[in-house]
This record gives structure tokens, sequence and C-alpha cells, in this order.
């Protein structure tokens, strides 16, 4: 079978379908430069999907559970930025068990808990769904019943509605943690 990065005889980049150079040692190269490598590893564990609206604040940090970490495993917190970094700094760390970013700087979240129901997205969560505006980018919550619906705001204070049929609404813009999964929703 031949693949997107070995056409023929000439090797080709599985990321971008540069040429590879060729090495006689060790195991054939599949990729033209480091960057495309690391990128490729991003796409494939979600981190890649991030909006520039998202990936480039200093905002981020690794996360064990629903807990924000450093990136050398110290605790981070939600009101000091000292703790966050940038969003390549923590995508190349190892510490954790993923990442997650801090609120505030007109970046809020809308936490939709419980919204899916067997891969559907309930009436009322569709409804939150048109109604926000500036959405930057939306993904399927830690727990996978629910969805983050990330969008540009100004800071308000957080607000908390629970639902009758065992879901809830929370909406922050400030002095939060949000634990990222990268696991975009497109809405099936």
């Amino acid at each position: 079978m031949i693949s997107p990065y070995n056409w023929g005889m000439k090797k080709l980049c599985a990321r971008c379908f540069k040429p590879v150079e060729s090495t006689s040692r060790g195991r054939p190269q599949k990729y033209c430069s480091a960057a495309c490598k690391q990128a490729a590893y991003r796409a494939r564990n979600g981190l890649g999907v991030f909006p520039p609206e998202m990936r480039f604040r200093n905002q981020w940090t690794r996360r064990a559970g629903k807990r924000p970490i450093q990136v050398d495993g110290t605790p981070a917190s939600s009101t000091n930025p000292a703790t966050w970094a940038s969003f390549d700094t923590v995508s190349a760390s190892r510490t954790g068990d993923g990442l997650g970013i801090m609120l505030g700087n007109g970046l809020g979240c809308i936490d939709l808990d419980h919204c899916l129901r067997a891969g559907k997205l309930t009436d009322w969560a569709a409804a939150v769904l048109v109604g926000c505006e500036n959405q930057v980018f939306v993904e399927v919550s830690l727990s996978g019943s629910g969805l983050h619906v990330f969008h540009l705001c100004p800071e308000g204070r957080g607000h908390r509605e629970t639902r009758s049929d065992g879901g809830a609404v929370e909406m922050y813009s400030r002095a939060r943690f949000i634990a990222c999964t990268g696991q975009e929703w497109r809405g099936q």
C-alpha cells in the first residue's frame, strides 16, 4: 500500500508532504522536521485543535485531574498569573495528566453539565449554544457528558444554574480554571 509519506520512492513528510531527508540509521523518518513531528503529536493528542484566541494566551497550566498545576508539578492558582505559562510550554511538559486554561483577560467559559445524553445535545443546551455570542471553541468536558463553550467576553461575576433534569449551566469569565480535553465538539 502506498501511503502519503511514501509516494513511490521519494519519502514525504506525513504532515506537510515536503521531502524527508533519508537517514541510513534507525527507523525511517516520517517527518521533515522536529516542528512537523511536534505538530503531528499535538494533533493526535487533541492539543492542536485549540484556536489562536486560546493558544496565544499565557493563561495555560498543566492539570492533575481537575486541579491546576505548574509544569514543575507545584500547585497553580487561578488568581496568580505567575503560576501560568504559554500553551507551547505546557503542551511540551509531561507533568500531570493534561492541560487547562485560566479564565479572564477576555476569555470566558460556559460549562454545560450533563447536556449530552446518548451522544445527543439536550434542547436546553442547544438553546445556550445558539445564544452564546463570540464563541471560539466548544469541547466535550472530562466527564464526557458535558460541554465547555469558550467565548470572548468581558470579565464579570460567575453564575450557576442547576436544572431539574440533573443538568447545570455555569458561566465564568475570571479567576477560574477549566480542565481542557481538546476533544472538539462539532454538533453531532
